[in-house]
């Protein structure tokens, strides 16, 4: 009998573990999703390629081309990572749709747009 309430503390304290790294590791991610767009605004040679370049990818410079497809990039990336660990282990409905409504509002926008056509093909 002890050591089925030894192996019944053990499941419930690797459970408890699991849920603790669940909720670890969905709080980086949206940390990681927040911090971006707080980078963006706090850089001003950034924000101002990722704000012209939202709007018309093509009038951007090559370099100034190549600076906003890496941010919008890890953008895309972190927002699949996002999606995906949902799947796994979902996030609490109001936190998933706000980040959700976050990708909506900036895909909205062509260059980034362009961006993720890129990126699929």
């Amino acid at each position: 009998m002890g050591s089925l309430a030894s192996l019944v503390i053990l499941i419930r304290q690797n459970r408890q573990e699991r849920r603790r790294a669940v909720h670890q590791s969905q709080q980086e991610l949206t940390q990681t999703i927040l911090n971006l767009t707080r980078d963006a605004y706090n850089s001003p040679g950034l924000a101002d390629v990722y704000v012209r370049g939202g709007r018309d990818l093509a009038s951007l410079s090559d370099e100034e081309q190549v600076r906003f497809i890496t941010f919008a990039t890890y953008i895309a990336r972190s927002y699949e990572h996002l999606h995906l660990s949902h799947l796994r282990s979902p996030f609490p409905e109001a936190q998933y749709k706000a980040l959700i409504q976050g990708l909506a509002d900036g895909i909205a926008r062509p260059g980034i747009w362009a961006v993720f056509t890129l990126r699929r093909s």
